[in-house]
C-alpha cells in the first residue's frame, strides 16, 4: 500500500500513546492492523515514526484513486479495460499504465467480461444478454392429454380463424376420436385452449360446437394453466437441439 504520511503516522502514535488499542486506532484511522502495529513497533524501537527504507517502488494509485476506479468500472459494466484506463486518467489527471488497472481491478475481485464481483455474479447490471438458437422461431401447434401425446405441427404465416379450425380438423378430431376408442365409458374429455382472438371468434365457437368438443373455461389471466405452452417448448428443445431454427425449421418438419 501507499507509505503513510508523517501526519497519518502521527495520528497512529498519538493513538497509542492515549492508550488506545491498535484495533482501536485501525477502526478510527481506517489502516491496515498490521500497517498500524509496525508504525507502533518502529516507534518503540526508534523513538520515531519513520518508515523504514523500501525494497520496491510504491504503488502508484492510493487508495483514493482505487476506489475512484472501481467506480468508473461499475458505471459501466461492459466497458474495456483500455476504456476504464482512458477514463479514469482523463478524470483524475494521474497517468496509469493498462497493466496497472488491470491488476488494480483483478487484486479487488473484478474478473471477467463484465467489472463485477463474485457476489454481483447474478445481478442485472452485470448479466450480458444472450440470443438462444441463433434468434430464430417456429411457430407450432399441439394437443396431449394427462396420458397421451397428440401430434406438433409446424404452423406457418400468420393464423387466422380459418387456419386454426383447419388445424383442428385435421389434427385435434383425428386424435381426439383415437381418444374416444380407447378410452373407458367414464372418461370425458375437455379441450384447453387460452382466450386468443382466433380461438373464440364465432366461426371457431361455431365449429366447436358442431364438432361437439367440451370447451374448458378459460379464465381472463391465468399462468398456472400454461401448460401447453411450457410442454411445447421442451418438445422445441429436443427437435431443435441439434442446429439453429434456419437450419432446422424445414428438416425436422414434414
Amino acid at each position: 500500500m501507499a507509505e503513510l504520511s508523517e501526519f497519518e503516522r502521527g495520528i497512529i502514535i498519538g493513538g497509542y500513546k492515549f492508550g488506545h488499542s491498535e484495533r482501536e486506532i485501525e477502526e478510527i484511522t481506517g489502516h491496515p492492523k498490521s500497517t498500524v502495529h509496525d508504525t507502533i513497533e518502529r516507534y518503540l524501537e526508534t523513538g520515531g515514526g519513520i518508515s523504514r527504507p523500501r525494497s520496491g517502488r510504491p504503488e502508484i494509485l492510493t487508495q483514493r484513486d482505487k476506489r475512484h476506479l472501481y467506480r468508473i468500472a461499475r458505471s459501466n459494466r461492459q466497458q474495456s479495460a483500455r476504456q476504464v484506463r482512458d477514463n479514469f486518467v482523463e478524470s483524475s489527471g494521474t497517468t496509469v499504465s493498462l497493466s496497472t488497472v488491470r491488476r488494480a481491478l483483478y487484486d479487488r475481485g473484478y474478473h471477467s467480461r463484465v467489472w463485477r464481483l463474485p457476489k454481483e455474479r447474478y445481478d442485472v447490471e452485470c448479466v450480458i444478454p444472450t440470443v438462444k438458437h441463433g434468434g430464430g422461431g417456429v411457430m407450432v401447434w399441439g394437443c396431449f392429454t394427462w396420458d397421451s401425446l397428440g401430434p406438433l405441427v409446424r404452423v406457418d404465416g400468420v393464423i387466422d380463424s380459418r387456419k386454426y379450425i383447419d388445424i383442428l380438423n385435421t389434427h385435434l378430431l383425428p386424435f381426439m376420436e383415437k381418444l374416444e376408442d380407447d378410452k373407458d365409458e367414464d372418461n370425458v374429455y375437455e379441450f384447453q385452449q387460452d382466450n386468443a382472438s382466433v380461438h373464440t371468434s364465432k366461426l371457431t365457437r361455431t365449429f366447436f360446437d358442431d364438432s361437439d368438443i367440451i370447451l374448458m373455461k378459460w379464465p381472463g389471466q391465468s399462468p398456472d394453466l400454461l401448460i401447453p405452452l411450457n410442454t411445447c417448448g421442451m418438445s422445441l428443445n429436443d427437435v431443435l437441439e441439434n442446429g439453429s431454427p434456419q437450419q432446422n425449421q424445414r428438416q425436422n418438419w414434414p
